[in-house]
């Protein structure tokens, strides 16, 4: 017999038990996480399904509409703060084809995971997409809009914005949202208003720990932007906007109407800021 051969075969069969390993790891965990899931739900009052066909198919802007074998897994629904909140896993295939050396050509096929939490909002809202600086030119926009930048070097620095209404962009990007929108909890996590609903996603598949945070963080968010909960979805929006950004102050600051040069208020939202510090995010159910 070949040596090599047996040697070949050897190979193959530890890469075949490597696989079937791993799969049957990535099966237990799953089945463990849907468990959490489940327990955190009933916990909080809120529904879990193991799928949802619905939801791959919802949105158009990334991470959907790539690869295929769209699902939307660990899936649960409730209310936070007033508003209508899904969480769930979405995962996608994509198929890569490359040379072997040989002449040949080689496919393989690679799963993706992004945890996925939306809010639902107010009807007819124009698309606002911020994508991190330096990971926008990786992620491809599905409309036609423009970069937006609303003068003060902090948001700008750390957010690439491209609407498709610029001013819808200006009026809810106010002193609010991007003191919200540069805390290190939102750095490096997209975030994109599209039709009914505002989402953020993170790689990977839902961290059951971390998820109390994540649902709470997209409810702030929605307040800062000052998106209305869906109890009055059907209401059509404000006629008039909450304040643009006109350009930035003398300072360097962005002008955001604050009258005397003072410090922001923005109200008893939980948003507002102490003495002259940090904001203060806390919210209140």
């Amino acid at each position: 017999m070949d040596p090599f051969a047996g040697i070949f075969a050897l190979i193959v069969l530890a890469a075949f038990g490597g696989a079937i390993a791993v799969n049957q790891i990535a099966r237990v965990r799953a089945r463990e996480r849907g468990e959490a899931l489940a327990a955190w739900a009933l916990a909080r009052g809120w529904r879990s399904l193991d799928q949802d066909p619905y939801l791959p198919g919802r949105w158009a802007g990334t991470p959907f509409g790539e690869g295929d074998d769209r699902r939307a897994t660990d899936v649960v629904r409730g209310v936070r703060h007033g508003y209508s909140i899904v969480s769930f896993t979405y995962r996608w295939t994509t198929v890569s084809t490359t040379s072997d050396g040989d002449g040949g050509r080689r496919t393989s096929r690679t799963n993706h995971h992004a945890h996925v939490v939306a809010l639902d909002v107010p009807p007819s809202l124009p698309t606002v997409e911020l994508t991190p600086q330096g990971l926008g030119s990786r992620i491809a926009t599905f409309f036609g809009g423009q970069d937006v930048e609303v003068g003060w070097p902090p948001f700008d620095d750390a957010w690439r914005v491209r609407t498709s209404d610029e001013h819808h962009a200006r009026s809810i990007l106010d002193a609010r949202a991007t003191q919200r929108l540069v805390q290190p909890d939102v750095l490096g996590r997209p975030v994109r208003l599209e039709g009914h609903s505002l989402l953020t996603w993170v790689s990977g598949p839902t961290d059951v720990a971390g998820l109390d945070h994540r649902v709470d963080q997209v409810a702030e968010l929605a307040q800062a932007l000052g998106l209305r909960p869906d109890a009055v979805h059907d209401a059509p929006p404000p006629a008039a906007p909450r304040g643009g950004i006109p350009g930035p102050a003398s300072s360097g600051m962005p002008d955001y109407g604050t009258p005397d040069g003072g410090t922001p208020d923005y109200g008893t939202t939980g948003y507002g800021i102490s003495g002259h510090g940090t904001p203060d995010y806390g919210t209140s159910d």
